[in-house]
């Protein structure tokens, strides 16, 4: 099984927010992230977007259409 992850950059360009906002839903417990060690940036494994999004109600973007 392949595992896609997706910065916090990555996210905001499909969900048409912020940076900051997606670091709100990671901080707030919303969105399921881990920390990269050594850099303090956070990743998002795709599953958890596609999850996030489907029960935000929230557009899921193309590339997860098929999931």
């Amino acid at each position: 099984m392949e595992y896609q992850t997706l910065t916090t950059g990555e996210i905001a360009k499909f969900c048409g927010v912020t940076y900051g906002t997606v670091n709100r839903w990671i901080k707030q417990g919303e969105l399921k992230s881990f920390c990269l060690s050594g850099r303090g940036d956070s990743e998002v494994m795709a599953e958890d977007l596609h999850d996030f999004l489907r029960k935000n109600g929230m557009p899921i973007p193309q590339i997860f259409q098929n999931r």
